[in-house]
């Protein structure tokens, strides 16, 4: 090979090859053996993909899902090089053509007859011979399991293995005959797993122990329609308006810290990041508080019964977003930008400040009502009462440079119309997650 000596140097050459893109790097080590050989012996494939994880915790999730922590034996530099060429170029991939990939599915099968046939459970609901499969009007999960609601039901699905590894079904001593038990929303942290329910009914179980742990009767104010668990806190949004803030002591001792009344309507969905907290409202408006007004820093967790009066009260209203022409059905927001969607079938894209917001862009293209929206670093995602997932270009979205046509901020549109409304949707690295209304299933799509 008649090249500079320095370029047959394992060091040198690691360094330059460092620069290129993956498309390049992939090239180099078609070129002749020796350049593959210091690619392989550098561990360069692995140093780019803990490059490529270290940019984001969203990418880190994507690289960990498709192999990132896959270790091998010292003398396997082939097989490691291998592996971590090909994650690498999935990744780039990935990021870079998500629009074209067609996403492979498979479904999380939650109706008593599945969970009962496929892991040996004897479940048999009293909703069951009305012939539904389970509406699952909610889920959500963290780094071990998904939580995910069937009529009145709990299920604890085991995300390593896709098994259903505890069904936590409400006391029957709990059920008041004639009244609406079915659950609208919940979530998880850690062991503790909340539902809200049409009758006013906060229930609080450990996953752990498969424990019916609390019961908070919420019901003088109607529905619980949202939940969200942070820290020692519990936030609930019900039918009369009401925010309201509790201190999570343990599962079994929950006390109410605040309650909020900022909406003169329903409050139909909430959520957080590490800067703002924000709901949404049947009152056409979306409030929003600081993160660190609701979530008050100092506050003992179990303080003495003489100084429960002294403690500071959160809750002071930051600014309210106007401009949905009816009502807020759901609302999603990441750092300082808020996403909607409304009965109106527009899904609006805030910027907030500590006082002042900014409409960024209405993205018009549903033809009914928007049920769910969420959002990656990427993408909005937004869904409707006739099943159709559609997929915005948030950076596109987001940038008040370009004054853009709906059209062109328009991704992807999915039509699962036979499936019912898209009442949820959860995004897990490359995976899309979606519930139906009248699909008793997860549906879980990785592109």
């Amino acid at each position: 090979m008649g090249s500079h000596k320095a370029l047959r140097t394992f060091d040198v050459l690691e360094s330059i090859f460092s620069f290129l893109e993956t498309e390049s790097l992939e090239s180099v080590c078609n070129t002749c053996s020796f350049w593959k050989s210091a690619v392989v012996q550098s561990s360069l494939w692995k140093k780019i993909a803990i490059n490529f994880a270290a940019k984001s915790k969203e990418d880190l999730i994507i690289l960990k899902q498709k192999g990132l922590d896959i270790t091998f034996e010292e003398d396997k530099f082939e097989e490691e090089s291998e592996h971590f060429q090909k994650l690498c170029i999935h990744f780039v991939h990935f990021k870079g053509n998500w629009r074209t990939i067609e996403p492979e599915e498979t479904f999380l099968c939650c109706a008593p007859e599945d969970v009962n046939k496929n892991f040996n459970f004897e479940w048999n609901p009293w909703w069951q011979w009305k012939n539904q499969g389970g509406w699952i009007a909610s889920f959500t999960f963290d780094e071990k399991f998904l939580l995910c609601g069937v009529i009145e039901t709990l299920q604890v699905w085991d995300l390593t293995s896709s098994k259903c590894v505890s069904i936590l079904e409400t006391p029957k001593d709990d059920v008041i005959v004639g009244v609406d038990i079915a659950l609208n929303c919940l979530d998880l942290l850690d062991d503790i797993a909340v539902s809200g329910s049409n009758e006013g009914i906060i229930r609080v179980w450990n996953i752990k122990t498969s424990k019916y742990c609390k019961r908070l009767d919420c019901s003088e104010y109607g529905a619980v329609n949202a939940l969200k668990l942070y820290q020692d806190f519990l936030l609930s949004g019900h039918d009369d308006g009401q925010l309201i803030i509790w201190l999570v002591k343990s599962p079994d001792q929950i006390l109410p810290l605040s309650t909020l009344v900022h909406h003169t309507d329903i409050v139909w969905g909430l959520d957080f990041s590490d800067q703002f907290v924000v709901s949404c409202s049947e009152d056409k408006s979306i409030a929003v508080y600081l993160h660190s007004d609701i979530f008050t820093k100092g506050r003992d967790k179990n303080p003495p019964n003489d100084k429960k009066e002294n403690l500071p009260i959160p809750g002071h209203l930051s600014s309210r977003l106007v401009g949905h022409t009816a009502a807020v059905t759901c609302v999603s927001v990441t750092d300082d930008l808020v996403v909607s969607g409304s009965r109106d079938k527009t899904v609006r894209v805030w910027l907030l400040s500590t006082s002042e917001y900014t409409l960024l862009n209405v993205l018009q293209g549903h033809t009914e009502l928007v049920h769910y929206v969420t959002q990656d670093q990427d993408r909005i995602y937004s869904s409707d009462d006739n099943g159709e997932l559609l997929v915005w270009d948030k950076k596109k979205a987001v940038d008040r440079s370009d004054h853009l046509y709906d059209k062109q901020f328009l991704i992807r549109r999915f039509d699962y119309g036979e499936r019912g409304a898209i009442d949820c949707i959860k995004i897990l690295g490359t995976k899309v997650v979606t519930s139906y209304d009248d699909f008793g299933n997860i549906a879980i799509n990785d592109f």
